[in-house]
């Protein structure tokens, strides 16, 4: 687990609860076995990796890994679905500012997610790390040049030299640590400038002692490393086949497991005397005990944070695959590399020969806190008071104490245990527990939020008038308190009527506490109406009080014969009133303004006359102007929907229209008489009976008549539509003898009048109704 995942871990701490030990068990995480690719976007245990390497789990849950032959880092989702999330698959050293998934790496070593999801992996062939961001998924170079080599310290990382870079970590306040694995070097890049340096290691490889500077140390190939609880690092020393830890306080540089020798022995007794094997990755659990991958022995071994004894926690010994669901200590481990724990316990290992991720199940079991709830003593908390805040329920687990901070759940910190004396100042704050040490790193926090009241100074209201007397007064911060209030401008604490706000009338009182007898005294004065229409009137009217005459004035000329408290005004004007008391005291009030708006100008036109005649209408016109609105009536009963200054009437009747101005004021128009006068008889006779038509009104035929004397081949007549087209012609035959035609009107002719064109011994014209 790297320095990020520590922190993530603790904060996810109470996803779990407290569990009896059961069998530990070792199954297949990730990978179908055996070397290849076969996409993505599958159950992660059917994919096929090629050597996975590096591995770390997010605070989420996500599995991410190096498939290293495959030049692509990889996640497994809690859903157990696997994707690529870096790298095109291509070998190759391209794509710095470019998607991640279109980069060319080749042979990534190591992966660490940090908080924010955002990962760095390093990658061994292009001696480089890269960084890719978790929103958008860009990647860049963080660390080296791509050239193999050391070019020197205390230069901007991106232009430093490495040499096959292997593991990284993160501490605390966001510096990168890698192993520049060739190199034979632990270099840090400072989070805030960029520039790289080495905190451990030297030229050459040969081991040249402990309990010296770590700068003057040598190291081989140093793969992994990891800060211990103390924020001291520790880190595989693969090639000398040791762990050795740098002290963060002094730089001194001790070995922690292993002898030197390249071979295996030491289970249950001391780490230093053991011996262990090309050493690649390890982790701390939150215990405190280190774990790590015994490479070259093929087994996980585990150190005692107490007691410093060593143990195999997996593994035979003996490489090779020889199945899952046994236990630890009777499986096979295939080149195990990388280690890192989940929330729950377990052990996920990465094996290089089988490329497989494995999970190694109840490898520790801790009980984590449940949270307390913060309580105060008292409901309202004063500024600049102390009070006790203690916990409510709850329980430490296996921590083993709880501890307070200010401000932040790594705030500064104020107290331990199960509750405090806090001094509150005039700001609101917020104060945090959370559970500490023992396997509990670090747990979520706790927290409460005090919002001082400040003190005020109430002063004694005797009348209840909310005017205070300046003459009682306590210091609280407690919310108003009965009797009390926050002013002290009451001038006479025992009349209700007498406080600032109070109206001054003619009693030799201060009424209104102003240091001034019976002025201004108060006259109001309300109007049901301040706009009129001609014909409305609006009441007028001040407070009525006994024993007293009024005055009313419009436009400061008195009104006369009006003595009353209310008076309707029928004109515009500006309105006062005075009140006279009987003591002989007179008040005038403000004045108040009425307005006279006009009735609307309304006029009705009916351009096409006011005869309905057959299917015909009459269009009625009221006056249009802007503001105006309108409602038509026929026979005195409202049109439903004839609301626009425009009317089609279809039906002889009275019409008239209601007029509206914007301001409110409405007017009826004169009424309009629509009728129906059409002439309808049995025949229409033309021309001193010389042509006859009937009937009339017709509906499919009527019949034309010729006088007697008419001979002619080839005569026409022609009908018109109201809109003047002509919808027929039809020919006839005058013999003297049968001079009488009958017409056929076409199917679907519309109802109304029509022209009839007769052209005989010369042109008739008349007109007939369709019905």
């Amino acid at each position: 687990m790297k320095q990020a995942h520590t922190l993530v871990l603790a904060l996810l701490c109470l996803c779990f609860y407290t569990q009896a030990y059961s069998q530990s068990i070792v199954t297949s995480f990730v990978g179908i076995g055996g070397h290849g690719y076969n996409g993505d976007n599958i159950s992660a245990k059917t994919a096929k990796l090629y050597k996975p390497i590096g591995i770390q789990l997010d605070k989420h849950g996500n599995l991410y890994f190096c498939d290293n032959m495959n030049n692509r880092i990889r996640k497994v989702d809690t859903s157990g679905v696997i994707t690529t999330v870096a790298g095109s698959g291509i070998k190759g050293f391209s794509g710095n500012g470019g998607l991640a998934t279109e980069a060319k790496i080749n042979q990534p070593m190591s992966v660490l997610v940090d908080a924010e999801g955002n990962f760095y992996f390093s990658d061994l062939n292009n001696n480089t790390v890269w960084y890719v961001d978790a929103v958008t998924n860009i990647i860049s170079i963080v660390a080296g040049t791509g050239i193999s080599g050391y070019n020197g310290d205390n230069i901007a990382a991106n232009t430093a030299q490495l040499s096959s870079p292997g593991g990284l970590c993160l501490d605390a306040s966001g510096n990168l640590y890698i192993a520049d694995h060739s190199n034979n070097r632990i270099r840090k890049i400072n989070k805030e400038t960029g520039i790289i340096s080495t905190i451990a290691g030297t030229e050459g490889y040969l081991f040249n002692g402990d309990d010296i500077a770590a700068t003057e140390a040598t190291l081989y190939s140093p793969t992994g490393l990891e800060f211990d609880p103390d924020s001291n690092i520790v880190i595989s020393d693969h090639g000398h086949h040791r762990l050795r830890r740098v002290d963060r306080e002094t730089g001194i540089i001790t070995t922690i497991a292993g002898n030197g020798i390249n071979t295996f022995s030491g289970d249950g007794g001391l780490a230093t005397e053991a011996q262990i094997a090309f050493p690649s990755h390890l982790e701390f659990d939150p215990n405190g005990n280190l774990y790590f991958a015994d490479h070259g022995n093929f087994r996980i071994r585990k150190i005692d944070r107490l007691t410093g004894i060593i143990s195999t926690v997996a593994g035979t010994g003996y490489a090779g695959n020889n199945g899952d669901s046994l236990s630890p200590l009777l499986t096979n481990l295939s080149a195990p590399w990388d280690i890192d724990f989940d929330a729950a316990g377990n052990l996920i290992v990465s094996e290089i020969s089988v490329s497989k991720v494995r999970k190694i199940s109840n490898v520790f079991v801790c009980s984590m806190p449940v949270m307390p709830v913060l309580e105060t003593e008292v409901a309202n908390v004063c500024e600049n008071s102390e009070i006790h805040i203690s916990l409510s329920g709850g329980s430490l687990g296996d921590a083993e104490n709880w501890k307070w901070y200010e401000g932040s759940c790594d705030g500064t910190e104020i107290g331990t245990g199960t509750s405090i004396n806090y001094n509150t100042t005039q700001s609101t704050v917020q104060i945090y527990v959370k559970a500490v040490g023992g396997c509990v790193n670090e747990s979520i926090c706790s927290v409460i939020e005090i919002d001082p009241i400040p003190q005020q100074i109430y002063f004694e209201d005797n009348d209840g008038d909310g005017y205070g007397n300046g003459i009682i007064s306590i210091s609280s911060c407690s919310p108003l308190l009965s009797g009390y209030v926050l002013n002290a401008s009451d001038c006479d604490d025992t009349d209700l009527l007498i406080h600032p706000s109070g109206y001054e009338i003619c009693n030799s009182i201060d009424d209104d506490c102003n240091g001034i007898t019976d002025e201004n005294l108060y006259t109001d004065i309300t109007a049901s109406t301040f706009t009129l229409c001609s014909g409305n009137s609006s009441t007028l009217q001040t407070t009525s009080m006994s024993g007293y005459t009024y005055k009313w004035f419009k436009n400061n000329i008195e009104i006369s014969n009006v003595v009353t408290n209310s008076y309707n005004a029928s004109a515009a004007g500006n309105y006062k009133v005075q009140a006279n008391s009987p003591e002989g005291c007179s008040s005038t009030s403000v004045e108040i303004t009425i307005t006279m708006n006009q009735p609307p100008a309304i006029k009705i036109t009916t351009p096409n006359g006011t005869n309905i005649c057959g299917n015909a209408s009459v269009k009625l016109k009221a006056t249009n102007k802007t503001g105006y609105s309108w409602q038509w009536y026929l026979n005195d009963e409202v049109i439903n929907g004839a609301t626009k200054s425009q009317y089609t009437a279809k039906t002889a009747g009275t019409y008239k229209c209601s007029v509206s101005t914007s301001e409110g004021c409405s007017k009826f128009s004169s009424n309009v008489l629509v009728t129906n006068s059409c002439k309808v008889s049995e025949e229409t006779e033309m021309e001193n009976g010389v042509v006859k038509i009937y009937p009339n009104p017709a509906s499919e035929e009527f019949t034309i008549s010729l006088s007697e004397n008419i001979t002619m081949d080839n005569g026409r007549v022609e009908i018109y539509n109201m809109q003047g087209m002509k919808i027929t012609e039809q020919y006839f035959n005058a013999s003297g003898t049968k001079n009488t035609f009958t017409i056929q009107l076409p199917d679907n002719t519309a109802a109304g009048i029509h022209l009839v064109k007769i052209y005989a011994d010369k042109e008739y014209n008349e007109r007939i109704i369709i019905m």
